[in-house]
């Protein structure tokens, strides 16, 4: 089953990752939730892929085929 996150479900989700922020300083954790809920891409695609592949300056991640 695929399911999307509704546009307010995702300001949910961004409200409460700001609130985890203030409450427990966890910036690297829900950085790494943003980044998934917003690429749609999986945990694995994203913690195992190397920095040669991340693309600072445009701003991409470049994700084998």
């Amino acid at each position: 089953m695929q399911r999307f996150l509704s546009y307010s479900e995702l300001g949910r989700l961004a409200e409460s990752l700001d609130a985890e922020i203030e409450r427990t300083n966890a910036v690297h954790a829900v950085a790494a939730i943003r980044l998934l809920a917003l690429t749609g891409c999986r945990r694995g695609e994203i913690t195992e892929l190397p920095w040669n592949e991340v693309d600072f300056e445009r701003r991409l991640l470049n994700l084998p085929d």
